[in-house]
């Protein structure tokens, strides 16, 4: 007899193959994977000075996801053809994390932006699918003496995070 776990199998939801990640100044190349519990991002093997600084493997739960926005023109990359504005995906956590996530590709650099544009949208789309349906979950944080302000106004508009 075949005997199954309870609940749903992790499963990949959208994939970026050419990823770049920031997080704390730190930045690294890789791939980033939604699955339907999870954004995880996965170094690779491109050592490009200008986009990596070292691996920086993270798995983000939805669950700690505050927030998710598309930045237009936000990120600033240099190609062979001088600099790039490129849109960016802000990933807001509930713990100290604000990931900075822009999509490179072969379109990038040739071609038709729209490739590129296209899958950060779909990317954007998956995460707050994902997100939305943990929103409903009962918090495990909690604020003893205060409140916490996590700077939404901040991050709105195109600064990092903080707390006051």
């Amino acid at each position: 007899s075949e005997s199954s776990f309870p609940g749903e199998a992790e499963q990949e939801v959208h994939r970026l193959v050419t990823a770049v990640w920031e997080v704390s100044g730190i930045r690294c190349c890789g791939e980033a994977v939604v699955t339907n519990f999870a954004l995880k991002l996965k170094p690779g093997t491109l050592r490009d000075p200008g986009i990596f600084d070292q691996p920086l493997p993270l798995e983000i739960p939805f669950g700690v996801v505050r927030d998710v926005q598309v930045q237009f023109a936000a990120a600033k990359i240099s190609t062979a053809a001088g600099f790039q504005a490129k849109d960016q995906l802000l990933i807001c956590c509930e713990d100290f994390r604000v990931v900075r996530l822009i999509h490179l590709s072969d379109a990038d650099i040739d071609a038709d932006p729209e490739v590129a544009q296209g899958s950060l949208q779909t990317m954007f789309d998956c995460l707050r699918q994902s997100t939305s349906r943990t929103a409903s979950l009962p918090s495990t944080r909690s604020v003893i003496g205060g409140t916490v302000d996590l700077g939404h106004a901040d991050v709105a508009d195109g600064s990092a995070s903080r707390i006051r």
